[in-house]
């Protein structure tokens, strides 16, 4: 990870970022009294995502209906990172979800391990739709200290690989976080399910070393689209081309 910070190190640089974004970024862009806004999506890295062999970052799981909703919104971001660090430890396996069922795929003790995160921090609560507006999501994933919020969790966490579990819905927010150009983009079809952006550029420009960074649909579509794979045999197809 992080210039090989122990992981209490690495999760207190994680606070002083999200404290720095929240400052310059997030109270400048939401409502934060506004009780349709799920509370922000905060990392804290686990021993077992330290210790693995190989790192993956999973990106797609939305906050509506199932995070952070009834918490009072104080930004108290220790509290939200331990929350994310006990659901990730613990409460993770009760959660029988296609999404989780997915990740847990690229879980195997000291092999490899994941951390949960998602291209945009904040989601709606109380509505059918939980995807925000798409101008508060381009703000929200603008750059601050030059790099966006994302590319600073990425300089940080060092994952070897990371899976965009956004379907070709949020092209335009998966650019703006990654500061690449849409247009370059090829998201997933059903002829083509997984894709793949080149992580080269990224790399040099946050001095990262990802192997591979593979976009497909969330296991939610997947499970309910009958022209698409299953969330399993995509799984294994993930794995297969990270070598895993």
């Amino acid at each position: 990870m992080s210039n090989n910070l122990s992981t209490n190190e690495v999760n207190k640089l994680l606070k002083s970022i999200y404290e720095k974004w929240y400052e310059t970024v997030f109270i400048k862009t939401v409502c934060y009294n506004n009780a349709n806004y799920s509370n922000p999506l905060y990392i804290k890295c686990t021993e077992a995502y330290a210790k693995a062999k190989n790192k993956v970052m999973i990106i797609g799981q939305e906050t509506h209906g199932t995070w952070f909703k009834d918490l009072a919104k104080d930004n108290d971001i220790e509290i939200l990172q331990n929350l994310y660090h006990n659901y990730l430890t613990n409460d993770y396996a009760s959660n029988a979800s296609p999404f989780w069922k997915f990740a847990n795929e690229f879980r195997m003790e000291n092999e490899f391990n994941i951390i949960w995160n998602n291209i945009t921090k904040v989601n709606f609560c109380n509505s059918e739709s939980c995807k925000i507006e798409q101008d508060i999501a381009d703000k929200l994933n603008s750059d601050f200290n030059s790099l966006t919020l994302l590319e600073h969790e990425l300089t940080v966490l060092k994952p070897d690989y990371v899976i965009l579990l956004c379907g070709p819905y949020y092209s335009e927010s998966i650019a703006t976080a990654l500061n690449l150009s849409n247009t370059k983009l090829v998201a997933p079809n059903s002829n083509q399910q997984i894709t793949e952006i080149n992580p080269l550029t990224i790399n040099q420009r946050i001095q990262t070393s990802i192997k591979k960074l593979l976009w497909t649909y969330h296991p939610n579509a997947l499970s309910r689209n009958q022209y698409l794979e299953n969330p399993y045999t995509i799984s294994q197809l993930i794995k297969k081309e990270m070598g895993l």
